[in-house]
């Protein structure tokens, strides 16, 4: 269920319909027609009930822009907006500043859902955030934060994210809470060289990381450049590129 509300119902104002839309979300007393026609968020979708367990969603009711985004309706309840997602290499994520601003690939697939937009969904209420991933071998881990935030770009998109809670994965965004977000274009991090450019990748570094998932996409353990993969340090090391690794967030209850 993808479909933009702004073409589905083009005269009605986008911001009070969101609005409405939003409020009815909460209550659960949305129309069964206009459940066919639109999503309001992952969170609405899963206090409705809805089976849209790998299907695309019509972004937050309540911000006047329309984008599409990946709900994981299954995992611990449900309710989850993915804001990254690799899975296969299909996208590129060694970006500039601009695009990791503003978003980047399809919900579909591999994505970014945009800085800007995390920074929109988190000020609103506490979030938690929950990161999933698997290797090559079909082993899964993942690591679950109570608490996620971000700044506003005037303060770097800074990182928060306390609370940690084990799925095997360890934590490896402890030394990363508190940092600016980087990318090749827009060193923020504490070392004195660029993460970005060093590790080809782009995200909240200190000096550099123990998780790089916007990373190069590579297969598995590979030492032939060091600690540039889809990496997450405290499960697999340095020099193993994870198969798939996701962000997501939903508002804590």
């Amino acid at each position: 269920m993808s479909v933009y509300l702004r073409s589905v119902l083009p005269q009605l104002d986008p911001l009070p319909l969101g609005r409405f839309l939003s409020s009815c979300c909460s209550s659960g007393s949305v129309p069964v027609q206009l459940l066919q026609l639109w999503v309001g968020s992952c969170p609405a979708a899963a206090a409705l009930d809805v089976d849209l367990h790998r299907r695309l969603a019509v972004l937050w009711c309540d911000v006047p822009l329309w984008l599409q985004v990946y709900c994981d309706m299954k995992t611990d309840g449900g309710g989850w907006t993915v804001f990254q997602r690799r899975m296969d290499g299909s996208v590129n994520f060694y970006r500039p500043w601009n695009e990791y601003k503003s978003g980047f690939g399809r919900a579909s697939g591999e994505y970014w859902l945009g800085l800007e937009n995390i920074y929109g969904m988190t000020r609103r209420g506490n979030h938690e955030l929950r990161v999933d991933m698997e290797d090559f071998t079909k082993s899964r881990a993942y690591a679950r934060y109570s608490s996620f935030s971000i700044d506003a770009e005037c303060d770097g998109y800074a990182l928060h994210v306390t609370g940690f809670r084990n799925g095997g994965a360890n934590d490896a965004l402890a030394a990363h809470n508190g940092r600016k977000f980087s990318t090749f274009d827009k060193d923020q991090d504490t070392w004195p060289n660029n993460c970005a450019k060093s590790f080809l990748g782009a995200f909240w570094y200190a000096n550099c990381h123990q998780t790089n998932p916007n990373g190069v996409y590579r297969w598995g353990a590979d030492k032939t450049i060091h600690a540039i993969g889809v990496e997450w340090y405290r499960w697999k090391g340095h020099d193993y590129s994870l198969k798939s690794i996701s962000f997501m967030i939903r508002p804590v209850k």
